[in-house]
């Protein structure tokens, strides 16, 4: 729609890695990582991550985030 922006959002979410190294012992801790909005529904977001080109759900209501 005229007026909106591109539509897309960021977020800083607080989440673990989408591939954990298999030889790590513990899981690793989670860290604040910028993420682009593609999809929203109610409070679940779709989330593509440039840093590892991953795209996935996240339930907003479970997880530490704030708009960057």
């Amino acid at each position: 729609p005229p007026g909106r922006g591109s539509g897309r959002s960021l977020f800083l979410l607080r989440m673990t890695p989408a591939d954990p190294t298999p030889d790590r012992a513990e899981p690793a801790a989670s860290e604040p990582r910028r993420v682009q909005v593609v999809a929203r529904w109610n409070s679940w977001v779709q989330v593509y991550d440039p840093a590892d080109g991953s795209v996935r759900w996240v339930d907003l209501a479970e997880t530490d985030h704030r708009p960057a």
